[in-house]
C-alpha cells in the first residue's frame, strides 16, 4: 500500500544548474539505494578534455599569456570553429583567463525554479482513498552569472495511484554533474525539506481511532528523527572521505607533477650534458687542428729562415771580401801619390833655397827682398806639389771607398732584400697558418654556435613540453578534485533528496496503512531502507573516489609516458644533430690543415729558388767590379803626378819672373803702394755696389711677380736693396770662412782634437766677421801675416790690406751716418681739417669688433637685390674708404690672430699647435663639457678656411677697389693681404706638416675615444 509521487523525476536539483546526459551510468549500488541513475564521478569524466582538446586549450593558454586581450582574433576564431560541446569544455578549461567578451554563450544557465512539495489534502478514513496533491509554491532561485529563468509552471495534479512495490524512498533520475575547475567554490547540498506540516495531523478519524492515530504519529516522528539523524551522519562521513579524496588527489598531482619535473630536469640536464661533451670534442678537434697547423707553419717558416739567411750570408761575405780588396788597393795607391809628391816638393823647395842664397847685390835690403820672393815662390812651388799628393791620395781613398763602399752597398742592399724577402715570405707562410687558424677558429665558433643552438632548441622544446605537460597535470588535478566535488555534490544532493522523500513517503505510507496492523511495520521498513541507504553512502563514495584517483593516476601514468617519450625524442635529435656537426667540424679540421700545409710549403720552395738566382747573380757581379776598380785607380793617381813633372820642369824660370817683380816692387815709391792699394779698394767698393743693385733689382722684380699671383706682398725697392746688402754680407761671410779654412789645411793639415777643432773654428768665425768691416785686413796688414800663416806677406800686399781696410772703415761709417739722417728727416704734417670733422689720425692697423658679421638693426627690413651702394664706413675706418666686406674682413682677420692663430698660443694651457701635434699621434688633449674630445687640428683647419676667405675678400677689394679708397686705405689693404698670405702659408704648412691638409672633410674624433 505505497504511495507514489507523482513528479518526483523531474525535479530538479536545487541550487545549482544541471546537465542531462543523454547516457547516464553508474554502480548499481547507488542506484538501487539512492534512485541514481548516472554518478557523478562517471558524469565529471565524461565531460573531461579529449586530448586534442588539451591540447587546444595549452596552445589558447600560451596565446593568451602572450596576448591576454586577444587583439589579434586568434583565439576568438579557434573557439568559433568548435562545436558547443567542445567550446563549453574549452571554455570552462581556460577559466578567468578568457577575456569577458570571449565567454558569450558559454556560462551555464540558472535552472528552471523547483516547485514546493505539494501539499496533502485532508483524508478521509476511507482506507481505499489517497490524498490529492495540491499546487507547489517556487522556491527562490539562488544566484547566477545570467538573468534567472522565470519559475516552471508544475503540471497539474493527477490522482494518485498505487505504487507497484514497497513504500520506500522514490526512485528518480540524478543529474550528470560537469567537472567543475579547481577554482569553482563548493555549494553545500541542500537540506531536506522541513516538515512543517504532517497529512496526519489533518486526518479525522472515529474516536476509537484517535490512540493508535496519535501512536501514529509518534512512531512517524521517531522515524523521522532516525532518518534525519542517519542523514547528518551520512553527511558528515561523506564530508570527511571527500576531504581525504582531495588530499589524495592533490597529493597524486604533486606527486607527478614532481616526477615530471625530475623527468624533464634530468633530460635538459642529458641534453646539457651531452652538448658539452660534443663541445669538448669539437673542441679537442680543433685545437689538435690548430696544433697540426702551426707545427706546419713553423716548419716552413724555420726553413725560410735558415736557407735564406744562408743565401745572405753567402752575399754578404763575397761583398766584405771585395771591399776589403778594393779598399786595400786605394790605400796602397795613396801611399804611392803621397810619396812622389812629398819628392816633387822636397826638391821644389831645395831649389828654392839653393837659388836664394846665390843672389848677390849691392842693396842689402833689395838683396834680402829678392831672395824673400825666390824662397815664397819655390816654397809656394813646393807647397803646391805638396798639395797634389793630398787630391790624388784622396782620389785613391775615395775611388777605392766608393767601389768598396757600392760593392758593400750592393751586397748589402741585395742581402738586405734576402733578408727582407725571408721576412716577407715567413709572413706569408704565417699568413697561411693564419688563414687557417683563422678558418679554424670560424669553424670552431660556428660548431660552438650551432651545438648551442641546438641545446637552446632543444631546451626551449623541453620547457615547451614541461609547460604543457605541467599544465595537463595542473588540469588533471583540477578534473580530479572537480570529479571529487562532483561525487560528493551528487551523493550529497541525492540523499538530501531522498531522505526528504523518505520522509514525506513516510507520511504517505502512514495515512495509507491507517487502521491497519501492519501500519508500523510499513513505516519501519520505509525508515529501514532509508537509513541503510544512508549508510551505505559512505563505502559507495570512496568506492567512486577510489575509481576517481584510479583513472587520475591512470591519467598520470599515461601524462608520465608521454612526457618520457617527449624527452627521449629530444635527447635523441640533440644527439643525432650534435653528431652531425661534430663530424662536419673533424673533416673540416683535414681538410683546411692540408691545404694549408701544401700553401705554406709551396710558398717557401718559391721564394727559396728566386733567393738563391739572386745571391748568385750578385757574387759574380761583385766579382767583374773589383778587377774594374783597380784599373781605374791606378791611371787615376798618375795621371795627378804627372801634372807635377811639367810644374818641376817651370821652376826655374818662375823663381827667375820672382826675383825680378820683387827688385821691381821694392823700387816702387810708397805713395805709389798706397794709390794702388786705394784703386783696388775702390774698385772692389764698385763691384759690391754694383752686385748689390743687381741683387736687390731681381728681388724687386721677383717680388712684383709673386704679388701679383697674390703669394707674398709686394715690397719696394729700398727693401729689396736692403736685402740684397744682407744677402751680399752673408755670402762674403761664408766665403771668407770657408777660403780661411782651405788655407789653414793647405798649411797646416786637418786638426786633430775637438779643442783644437773648436779654436780654430772659432778664430776663423772672428776673423771672417772682423773682414765684413776692415779691421781683420788692417790687423793682418799690420802684423804681416795672415791669422793661421806663418807665410810673410809682401810689402804691396800689406798695403793692399791695410788702405783697403781703413778705406772699408771709412764707407761704412760715414754710409751709415747718411743712412740714418734720411730715416731721421721729418714727415709732411697733414693740413688742419675742416671744423665739422675731426683731423686724420694715423692709427694702428684697423681692428673693428671681433663680429663675424655687421649687426643689422632690427627696426630696418631686410634688403634684397639691391645695386650695390657705397656706403660710408664707420667713424675709425673713415680715412680708410674700404667697403664693408673688406672691414669686416679685416675684423675677422684679427678675430683669428687672437684666437686659434695668434696670441691665444702664447698662453702655455692654450697653444694650439702643440696640442694639434699630440693630437695627430692620437692623443686627446683636451674635453669639451659633454665629455666628448675637444679636436685642435679641426679649429686650426676652420681657422685656414676662414683665412682664405679673407684673402679672396680682400683680394677682390684691392683687385676692384672703391673710388673712396685712400691711400692709407691701400696701404691698410696691402699690409692685411701681405699677413694674411704669411699666416695661411704657415697654417697650411703646419697642417700638411702634421698630416692633416687644410680643407675639407675636417679632422673629427672616432666614437668612443
Amino acid at each position: 500500500m505505497g504511495g507514489h509521487v507523482e513528479g518526483a523525476d523531474r525535479l530538479p536539483d536545487p541550487g545549482r544548474p544541471v546537465r542531462r546526459d543523454p547516457t547516464p551510468s553508474g554502480p548499481p549500488v547507488v542506484r538501487r539505494l539512492l534512485g541514481l541513475q548516472a554518478s557523478a564521478g562517471n558524469a565529471a569524466v565524461a565531460g573531461a578534455l579529449q586530448p586534442e582538446q588539451e591540447a587546444l586549450v595549452a596552445r589558447l593558454r600560451a596565446r593568451l599569456q602572450a596576448d591576454p586581450d586577444d587583439r589579434t582574433g586568434a583565439v576568438r576564431r579557434q573557439l568559433a570553429a568548435l562545436d558547443p560541446e567542445a567550446r563549453r569544455r574549452v571554455v570552462t578549461a581556460l577559466g578567468d583567463r578568457l577575456p569577458d567578451r570571449l565567454r558569450g554563450g558559454e556560462t551555464p544557465a540558472a535552472p528552471p525554479a523547483k516547485p514546493t512539495s505539494p501539499a496533502k489534502p485532508t483524508q478521509h478514513a476511507q482506507p481505499t482513498q489517497h490524498a490529492q496533491p495540491t499546487q507547489h509554491a517556487p522556491v527562490p532561485q539562488p544566484a547566477s552569472p545570467q538573468p534567472p529563468r522565470p519559475p516552471k509552471v508544475p503540471k497539474p495534479p493527477t490522482p494518485p495511484r498505487k505504487s507497484a512495490r514497497p513504500p520506500g524512498p522514490v526512485e528518480r533520475k540524478a543529474p550528470a554533474v560537469a567537472p567543475a575547475p579547481v577554482e569553482v567554490r563548493r555549494e553545500p547540498a541542500a537540506p531536506p525539506v522541513p516538515d512543517s506540516g504532517s497529512a496526519l495531523d489533518s486526518v479525522e478519524v472515529a474516536p476509537r481511532q484517535r490512540n493508535a492515530l496519535a501512536r501514529l504519529r509518534e512512531h512517524v516522528a521517531a522515524k523521522k528523527g532516525e532518518i534525519t539523524a542517519a542523514l547528518a551522519a551520512a553527511r558528515q562521513a561523506v564530508a570527511t572521505r571527500v576531504v581525504a579524496g582531495r588530499e589524495s588527489a592533490a597529493q597524486e598531482v604533486a606527486a607527478l607533477t614532481t616526477r615530471l619535473n625530475a623527468e624533464f630536469d634530468a633530460a635538459e640536464a642529458g641534453v646539457r650534458t651531452h652538448i658539452a661533451e660534443q663541445t669538448t670534442t669539437v673542441r679537442a678537434a680543433i685545437a689538435a687542428g690548430r696544433t697540426e697547423a702551426a707545427a706546419a707553419t713553423t716548419e716552413q717558416s724555420t726553413r725560410l729562415g735558415v736557407e735564406g739567411h744562408a743565401h745572405a750570408t753567402a752575399v754578404r761575405a763575397a761583398g766584405t771580401e771585395k771591399a776589403t780588396a778594393t779598399r786595400e788597393l786605394g790605400r796602397t795607391e795613396a801611399q804611392r801619390a803621397r810619396d812622389t809628391a812629398t819628392g816633387h816638393a822636397t826638391d821644389a823647395d831645395r831649389r828654392g833655397r839653393g837659388r836664394a842664397g846665390a843672389i848677390t847685390d849691392a842693396d842689402p835690403d833689395r838683396a834680402d827682398a829678392r831672395a824673400q820672393a825666390v824662397r815664397q815662390v819655390g816654397t809656394a812651388q813646393a807647397d803646391e806639389l805638396r798639395q797634389v799628393a793630398p787630391p790624388a791620395a784622396q782620389f785613391a781613398l775615395t775611388e777605392a771607398n766608393r767601389i768598396a763602399t757600392g760593392i758593400g752597398e750592393q751586397t748589402t742592399k741585395v742581402a738586405a732584400e734576402v733578408d727582407a724577402a725571408v721576412p716577407a715570405g715567413q709572413h706569408t707562410v704565417r699568413d697561411i697558418g693564419a688563414a687557417v687558424q683563422e678558418g679554424l677558429g670560424t669553424g670552431a665558433a660556428g660548431a660552438v654556435e650551432a651545438l648551442t643552438a641546438i641545446e637552446t632548441r632543444a631546451l626551449q622544446e623541453l620547457r615547451e613540453l614541461r609547460a604543457t605537460t605541467l599544465a595537463t597535470a595542473r588540469d588533471l588535478g583540477g578534473r580530479l578534485v572537480a570529479q571529487v566535488d562532483a561525487v560528493e555534490r551528487a551523493a550529497l544532493d541525492q540523499a538530501g533528496h531522498g531522505a526528504d522523500l523518505a520522509l514525506r513517503g513516510l507520511d504517505d505510507t502512514a495515512v495509507a496503512s491507517l487502521g491497519r496492523s501492519s501500519g508500523f511495520t510499513a513505516v519501519d521498513r520505509v525508515a529501514a531502507q532509508t537509513t541503510s541507504a544512508l549508510e551505505a553512502l559512505d563505502p559507495t563514495v570512496a568506492g567512486e573516489l577510489d575509481a576517481v584517483l584510479a583513472q587520475g593516476r591512470t591519467a598520470g601514468t599515461e601524462l608520465e609516458q608521454t612526457a618520457r617519450g617527449g624527452t627521449e625524442q629530444a635527447q635523441a635529435g640533440v644527439r643525432q644533430a650534435a653528431a652531425t656537426v661534430t663530424t662536419r667540424v673533424q673533416d673540416g679540421v683535414d681538410r683546411q690543415v692540408r691545404q694549408g700545409r701544401e700553401a705554406a710549403t709551396g710558398s717557401a720552395d718559391r721564394l727559396l729558388t728566386a733567393l738563391a738566382d739572386t745571391s748568385g747573380k750578385t757574387v759574380a757581379e761583385v766579382g767583374t767590379t773589383h778587377d774594374r776598380s783597380r784599373a781605374t785607380i791606378t791611371e787615376g793617381v798618375t795621371d795627378s803626378l804627372a801634372h807635377n813633372a811639367s810644374a818641376l820642369a817651370s821652376l826655374d824660370g818662375n823663381l827667375a819672373r820672382a826675383e825680378a817683380e820683387a827688385q821691381q816692387e821694392y823700387d816702387r815709391p810708397a805713395w805709389q803702394k798706397v794709390l794702388l792699394a786705394l784703386g783696388k779698394a775702390v774698385l772692389y767698393l764698385a763691384a759690391a755696389i754694383l752686385a748689390t743693385l743687381v741683387i736687390a733689382a731681381v728681388i724687386f722684380v721677383g717680388a712684383l711677380i709673386l704679388a701679383k699671383l697674390g703669394l707674398v706682398a709686394a715690397i719696394s725697392f729700398a727693401a729689396a736693396a736692403v736685402i740684397a746688402v744682407v744677402v751680399l754680407a752673408v755670402a762674403g761671410f761664408l766665403y771668407e770662412c770657408v777660403t780661411r779654412a782651405q788655407a789653414y789645411r793647405a798649411e797646416h793639415g786637418p786638426t786633430s782634437g775637438f779643442w783644437q777643432t773648436l779654436g780654430v773654428t772659432a778664430g776663423i768665425v772672428l776673423a771672417s766677421a772682423g773682414s765684413l768691416v776692415g779691421l781683420t785686413q788692417i790687423i793682418e796688414g799690420a802684423r804681416g801675416k795672415r791669422f793661421f800663416s806663418d807665410r810673410e806677406m809682401s810689402s804691396q800686399e800689406r798695403y793692399d790690406l791695410v788702405v783697403g781696410g781703413i778705406f772699408q772703415v771709412f764707407v761704412l761709417f760715414f754710409g751709415g751716418r747718411i743712412v740714418r739722417g734720411l730715416r731721421a728727416s721729418p714727415k709732411p704734417v697733414d693740413p688742419p681739417p675742416p671744423p665739422v670733422r675731426p683731423p686724420p689720425v694715423e692709427e694702428p692697423p684697423v681692428r673693428p669688433p671681433p663680429v663675424e658679421e655687421p649687426p643689422t638693426p632690427v627696426e630696418e627690413p631686410p634688403v634684397v637685390e639691391e645695386p650695390p651702394v657705397v656706403e660710408e664706413p664707420p667713424v675709425p675706418n673713415r680715412s680708410l674708404g674700404l667697403r664693408q666686406e673688406a672691414v669686416d674682413a679685416i675684423a675677422k682677420l684679427e678675430n683669428l690672430k687672437k684666437n686659434p692663430v695668434g696670441e691665444i698660443n702664447r698662453e702655455p694651457n692654450h697653444n694650439h699647435y702643440s696640442a694639434a701635434r699630440r693630437e695627430a699621434r692620437g692623443e686627446v688633449v683636451a674635453r669639451k663639457a659633454n665629455g666628448r674630445p675637444f679636436s685642435h687640428i679641426r679649429d686650426l683647419q676652420e681657422a685656414c678656411d676662414g683665412l682664405f676667405n679673407v684673402r679672396e675678400t680682400l683680394s677682390r677689394e684691392a683687385h676692384n677697389p672703391p673710388d673712396t679708397m685712400t691711400e692709407r686705405g691701400m696701404h691698410v689693404l696691402l699690409e692685411r693681404l701681405s699677413e694674411v698670405n704669411r699666416l695661411i702659408n704657415r697654417l697650411a704648412g703646419f697642417l700638411n706638416e702634421i698630416g692633416h691638409g687644410s680643407f675639407p672633410p675636417y679632422h673629427e674624433w672616432p666614437p668612443g675615444s
